[in-house]
């Protein structure tokens, strides 16, 4: 499998996008890991929702 992964410092300083991304490794099923990117926001005493956003589409195309 190829995996392609943007540099972390690309991400820095963009516009109108004030979260800290949070890093997971999982299995490939194929003897690698991928890199899951993650992001938390509001507050930590109410249920949490889900967005599973990705290509072609990043986070920060749908924030807003």
């Amino acid at each position: 499998m190829q995996i392609l992964r943007t540099v972390h410092e690309h991400f820095a300083d963009v516009p109108e996008f004030p979260y800290a991304p949070g890093y997971c490794e999982v299995s490939d099923q194929d003897g690698g890991t991928l890199r899951v990117a993650w992001v938390e926001d509001g507050p930590a005493d109410v249920d949490p929702v889900l967005r599973l956003d990705g290509e072609p589409s990043w986070t920060f195309c749908t924030v807003g």
